[in-house]
């Protein structure tokens, strides 16, 4: 039987290498491999430097959210300093996962109306739930410790750790339309919030007897839409109207870059990109928002957030880069470049930054 000797034999080595930093290249011929890259793996995994590992298994985390019919419509991890959640849809239900593996089902969505209510079992609070469609794709992002979900079909909701809701607009400005006469005080009241919140806060100003302007002070929350203007006091004739900026309806892809909410529209809409204010998914200004190649027959697929203030734009068959300066004001500051004008994306959930790199599936 042989024996190693330390003065005679050479040092003991392994039969191959140690490291596959040049990864798997599994459409290589054996014999074109490079030193450090591997063709096959059984059951194997590569670490970040190369070195081998045993492919990890799977376990059961949650059973509660799965569906017997339909699919998980969406789900992204929701990570504030105060909660830690998994939220998926499934059935059209939001559910809240826990790191036990407990979930939480939310109330369905309910327009609320001047009616009695009957309280079920379910954990439910004044806030209007979410519902959708059993085979809805739910797109989510994360924005302002809020996580964002959009269906395509509807108002843009909201979970905040707690509850899920949709996302109202506030009240943006006041318009003074005819200004009156015989005031010497004047005030402007509005119509309350449609989706529940709160009264904005309005500085009304009178001068030679006559209404002059209104100022809004604080916009409020809870509005949908634009909400009725009185004006009261001890004149006469004095009429205005109200701006609001509540999100466009039936979003569908969302995405949460420069300290702002970017969302692409559906239907007649499904080539614009809209940009919510800075900070501020309430507001929602027509003027930021641009139509992508509107008129080429094709509808944009997916949108990734990129260096230097950038989007990458998906259609099927196209790719446009949209430049979106820090300080914009409008999206007439936006810069709107066409990358390829023969190959896209297919699937929106294959559209992924690695690096400096974004992969996609094309046909």
């Amino acid at each position: 039987m042989g024996y190693y000797s330390d003065n005679l034999d050479d040092l003991l080595a392994f039969d191959g290498i140690r490291s596959f930093a040049g990864g798997q290249a599994s459409g290589l011929q054996s014999d074109l491999l490079a030193e450090n890259q591997v063709r096959e793996l059984s059951n194997m995994t590569l670490s970040p430097k190369g070195s081998l590992e045993t492919r990890r298994g799977v376990s059961s985390f949650c059973t509660t959210a799965t569906s017997a019919e339909g699919s998980i419509g969406g789900m992204r991890y929701y990570d504030t300093a105060a909660t830690e959640r998994l939220v998926t849809v499934t059935q059209g239900r939001v559910y809240t996962i826990d790191s036990t593996g407990s979930a939480d089902i939310h109330p369905a969505d309910e327009t609320w109306s001047e009616v009695n209510r009957t309280w079920g079992s379910e954990a439910q609070q004044w806030a209007d739930g979410f519902s959708s469609a059993i085979d809805a794709p739910v797109k989510m992002a994360q924005f302002n410790d809020k996580m964002y979900m959009a269906d395509g079909d509807g108002d843009l909701y909201y979970y905040d750790g707690s509850i899920v809701t949709r996302q109202a607009g506030k009240v943006r400005a006041i318009t003074v339309t005819t200004a009156g006469s015989g005031y010497t005080s004047a005030t402007a009241i509005v119509t309350g919030p449609q989706w529940g919140g709160t009264y904005p806060q309005l500085t009304t100003t009178v001068a030679g007897g006559a209404v002059t302007g209104v100022t809004v002070v604080d916009g409020g929350s809870g509005y949908g839409s634009a909400p009725t203007v009185t004006i009261i006091g001890d004149g006469s004739g004095a009429t205005a109207t109200a701006t609001a900026s509540p999100p466009p309806s039936n979003l569908r892809l969302l995405i949460n870059t420069g300290n702002r909410l970017f969302a692409v529209g559906s239907g007649a809409e499904r080539n614009t990109l809209y940009a919510s204010d800075i900070l501020d998914a309430s507001v929602w200004d027509s003027a930021n928002s641009a139509v992508i190649n509107g008129d080429d027959g094709d509808e944009i697929v997916a949108i990734v957030a990129y260096y230097q203030n950038r989007i990458i734009v998906f259609k099927k068959r196209r790719i446009f880069q949209v430049t979106i300066p820090a300080d914009m004001t409008t999206a007439a500051d936006w810069t709107i470049e066409l990358i390829s004008n023969n190959i896209g994306c297919v699937a929106e959930a294959t559209a992924v930054q690695v690096n400096s790199d974004i992969f996609f599936l094309s046909d």
